[in-house]
């Protein structure tokens, strides 16, 4: 397990939560739920994406795990107090925007309203689908710091399930925004049906239209979800590689224990933390060489653990 972190929760899954308090972080006295499980652990959530939830101290909200990071910080998202994942609801059409992506090609935005006024976005251009003058259905694919990712009922099919652990190969289409600014690789796989990669955590594995690229499934494959892993150009699940220590970070978990990670580099800008749990044994020395297993990788970054 990473340190300190997954050893109750796992990503995906929906646990019970008590809103113990409140707390102001500098730099900027931003304002935080402070949060804790049952089993005891405390964390940390910001107000701001909630606010309109009414979430007050003292009451218990359900949160689902969306993420655990490469350096064990658990990511929470409370439930929706009107939207739920999966079902479908009429929005109203505010206006059609569009937009020119990172390939000069031209895309069609309906800018929608949700039941709080706010504008939400779904893509017309690669979803199609019918709508009234005023309305269009939409089923709510995946909610993230309160923002709803949508896409349109008669649009795109369902994505069927991919074996998990399997690799298969895809075809890269093009890329397509998904949601306000936000890039995907379209991908093809051998039966025809369309995945979507978020373009930003890949950017830099070269990938262009027309190329056949492989990916290993680490998730149920929704849309929105991050459940195709591109395999790395240059690093391999379960190899060691030599790495350079950049430094330490020193944190206190959610179980209130002192947890020290290394920072490393492969002598790129990229940095990646390192699960060393006898960190006296290793060579501290800014520079000095650390051999690691790569134990995961997710989002193109690297999960390593010392040897």
């Amino acid at each position: 397990m990473r340190a300190g972190s997954s050893y109750f929760f796992e990503e995906g899954q929906i646990y019970p939560f008590l809103i113990t308090g409140e707390v102001g972080l500098p730099p900027d006295n931003e304002a935080f739920f402070i949060l804790q499980s049952k089993f005891n652990s405390k964390h940390l959530m910001k107000k701001q994406p909630f606010v309109r939830y009414n979430l007050l101290v003292g009451e218990t909200i359900n949160c689902r795990i969306d993420k655990i990071n490469c350096s064990g910080k658990i990511f929470l998202e409370p439930e929706h107090p009107f939207y739920k994942e999966g079902r479908i609801y009429e929005f109203p059409i505010v206006r059609k925007k569009n937009i020119v992506n990172s390939l000069f090609n031209t895309e069609t935005l309906l800018i929608l309203k949700d039941c709080w006024n706010r504008e939400v976005f779904v893509n017309s251009t690669i979803d199609g689908g019918k709508s009234t003058k005023t309305h269009v259905a939409c089923r709510v694919e995946r909610i993230k710091k309160g923002k709803l990712y949508l896409t349109i009922v008669d649009g795109q099919p369902e994505t069927p399930e991919l074996e998990a652990g399997k690799v298969y190969p895809f075809v890269v289409k093009d890329i397509v925004t998904l949601s306000d600014k936000d890039e995907y690789y379209r991908v093809e796989d051998e039966q025809g049906f369309i995945h979507f990669l978020r373009r930003k955590y890949f950017a830099d594995y070269g990938f262009g239209a027309g190329d056949t690229i492989s990916c290993r499934v680490i998730g149920s494959s929704l849309r929105f979800r991050h459940y195709l892993e591109p395999l790395h150009p240059k690093y391999t699940i379960g190899e060691a590689y030599d790495f350079l220590l950049s430094g330490t970070e020193n944190h206190t978990n959610e179980f209130g224990k002192n947890i020290t990670l290394l920072i490393v580099n492969d002598g790129s800008e990229k940095e990646y933390f390192a699960d060393c749990p006898d960190t006296g044994k290793a060579d501290m020395q800014v520079g000095s060489k650390i051999k690691c297993t790569v134990t995961d990788i997710r989002m193109s970054r690297l999960r390593l653990k010392c040897i």
